[in-house]
């Protein structure tokens, strides 16, 4: 009879012990542009200066600028890498056609061009 309450417990028991996957974040919803990085110490975007992007599970986006000017499009992402939580890829927009480097981590997306002094974008996720 032992034996038979044995095995119960120990399917819990490793079940319990199961290592859970890390939830893949994803890129979808609103993100606020929060500071421009360049050569120079980061800078941060006073409020009237932001856009936003609203990156839809369709595939679609919507991008807004300060003086409230929409721009809407398809977009394409492609991931290259992943290193330390961190994913790398590139993000293609279709209006205008552009394609961008960006990197990706919790609520943070820095979008820019690959090119060496230009600079990219970081957008923090709107909550």
């Amino acid at each position: 009879m032992k034996k038979y309450l044995i095995i119960p417990a120990l399917i819990v028991a490793f079940s319990a012990c199961k290592k859970d996957k890390p939830v893949t974040p994803t890129i979808y919803g609103t993100w606020r542009l929060y500071a421009v990085i360049s050569n120079s110490p980061d800078y941060v975007v006073a409020e009237k200066d932001k856009d936003s992007y609203q990156f839809n599970t369709n595939n679609q986006y919507v991008r807004i600028t300060p003086d409230k000017n929409e721009t809407r499009g398809n977009f394409n992402v492609a991931f290259t890498e992943e290193y330390d939580g961190r994913r790398f890829g590139t993000i293609t927009f279709s209006n205008p056609k552009d394609t961008q480097a960006f990197s990706f981590k919790g609520d943070t997306i820095v979008i820019g061009s690959s090119i060496a002094d230009a600079p990219s974008y970081k957008y923090a996720r709107v909550k």
